[in-house]
């Protein structure tokens, strides 16, 4: 996917912390273990506290890999706080989750499609489920680690910030991950199922996510 990005985007570029990815991509993690060693550690202190009932309906909409609802999660800031995200979602507009939902929907088939449809027919219902679920395995999961996440974030934006500093912003966004670098004047990030131009305008945004186990972003 090639973002395309004018040259005032390219000024506005900036990163952020989101809680919400790294919940989100921690339900990743305990779906497919074998997958993240780094992790193990770190599964091994959750696995006997995952919500069960949050943990199932998280696992519709978050799958091992491919999209999750946008609605999930929020611009990174540099301050943004795990309730700060967790009070958002009771506010999510209908249109943007029926939107959302329906694109995990349009993507699954059997059982996880009937879940998500069933999802679809009430909102207000599934918006205080999720809401709720979010809560409860941000505490169970995210929240007894967050502390020293936190730290791992911050400081590797402190080299993101000096690499675009000593070496320039195209040199920093080819070392987040080898999946992202820059082409012919745009973003570019490496997908293995979606292939996209998007003309952006606005500013942009980079994360990164420790919960992955390998230096960048989740995807």
């Amino acid at each position: 996917m090639d973002f395309r990005l004018a040259p005032g985007d390219v000024s506005a570029i900036r990163f952020g912390v989101s809680p919400g990815h790294e919940l989100c991509h921690a339900v990743r993690v305990l779906q497919r273990p074998a997958d993240h060693p780094l992790q193990w550690g770190w599964l091994r202190g959750v696995r006997e506290r995952v919500p069960r009932e949050a943990f199932a309906l998280f696992a519709v909409l978050v799958r091992e890999s491919g999209y999750f609802p946008d609605f999930l999660t929020t611009t990174p800031t540099w301050d943004l706080v795990p309730a700060d995200e967790a009070a958002r979602l009771r506010e999510i507009p209908d249109d943007g989750m029926r939107v959302d939902l329906g694109k995990v929907a349009a993507r699954s088939t059997g059982a996880r499609r009937e879940a998500v449809l069933h999802l679809l027919d009430d909102l207000p219902r599934a918006r205080a489920m999720i809401a709720d679920a979010w809560l409860e395995l941000w505490y169970a999961l995210v929240a007894p680690v967050w502390p020293q996440l936190e730290r791992i974030l911050r400081a590797d934006i402190a080299v993101r910030a000096r690499r675009i500093t000593t070496d320039g912003i195209s040199v920093m966004v080819e070392g987040l991950h080898h999946r992202i670098g820059w082409h012919d004047g745009a973003l570019r990030v490496r997908l293995t199922q979606h292939s996209e131009v998007l003309d952006c305008r606005g500013p942009a945004s980079c994360s990164c996510h420790p919960f992955s186990g390998a230096p960048g972003p989740w995807s």
